[in-house]
């Protein structure tokens, strides 16, 4: 993916990101670099959400990961 492509997920909407994430599974596209990318921006808002790094969260407790 290019730096423009990942900008512009960094600065999609909680829901955008969702909602890809449902149809690149949707598609079976989990090996996909795009479906990594959006899932990493996911879970590293989830645990700012929560007060933490997404280093902090628990492996195990991450769908993609």
């Amino acid at each position: 993916m290019t730096a423009n492509q990942i900008a512009l997920i960094q600065s999609a909407s909680d829901a955008a990101l969702v909602e890809r994430l449902f149809v690149l599974a949707q598609d079976g596209e989990f090996n996909a670099e795009e479906f990594a990318v959006i899932d990493n921006e996911v879970y590293g808002r989830f645990a700012r959400a929560y007060g933490q790094s997404l280093e902090d969260m628990d492996p195990a407790s991450m769908m993609a990961a």
